[in-house]
């Protein structure tokens, strides 16, 4: 499981609609984002370096993380 998916589990209820405290979604989004990027560069796909993110020419193999990588 994804750090992003993970994430997103904790912002739902057991019905699918957002968890009680989590009425901000544009900040759950963030979040999200975040957890997909923190993810491309635990694994190597990105480096932080200097506050920029740089492509490492690592493709990941899950397809969310690709289609971030494509995205960024």
């Amino acid at each position: 499981m994804l750090l992003a998916e993970a994430f997103v589990l904790l912002a739902l209820d057991t019905d699918g609609t957002m968890a009680r405290g989590t009425s901000n979604q544009p900040s759950a989004a963030l979040g999200v984002t975040g957890a997909l990027i923190t993810e491309l560069a635990r694994d190597g796909h990105v480096d932080l370096a200097d506050g920029r993110i740089r492509l490492t020419g690592r493709i990941p193999t899950h397809p969310l993380l690709f289609q971030t990588l494509e995205n960024l």
